[in-house]
């Protein structure tokens, strides 16, 4: 393992340390200023790393049947999932537009090709 690996889960593993004392800090109703100087310090400095972590985090995406249908009813699909909260709404976000980087390649170009060839009737 290299250094900067060495680094990097060595931070991923105290990060939880951390932001548990920061949650109790907070939800037993005490200021942030119970934190100490270093716990502060140490939080602004990770806080925008630990929120972009948290953000891109990925848990497994299923949505059964998506591989059949119109691009309509896989929409559709994604969209009823989100509804239901069987995915997050970040998680519909991503597999709709994986859909519509699949139809762009797939259907799109076909789709192209079939009205030029009415244009030219």
């Amino acid at each position: 393992m290299n250094n900067a690996d060495k680094i990097r889960t060595s931070f991923l593993m105290n990060v939880p340390k951390i932001i548990d004392r920061v949650s109790k800090a907070y939800t037993e109703n005490t200021a942030a200023s119970q934190l100490t100087k270093q716990e502060q310090e140490i939080l602004k400095h990770i806080w925008p790393t630990v929120s972009a972590l948290i953000l891109q985090a990925d848990d497994l995406t299923k949505v059964e049947g998506l591989s059949s249908g119109t691009i309509t009813e896989k929409v559709d699909k994604v969209l009823e999932h989100v509804a239901n909260g069987k995915l997050t709404i970040q998680q519909g976000k991503r597999l709709i537009e994986m859909l519509q980087a699949g139809f762009n390649i797939t259907e799109l170009p076909e789709l192209m090709q079939k009205m030029a060839e009415l244009d030219g009737k």
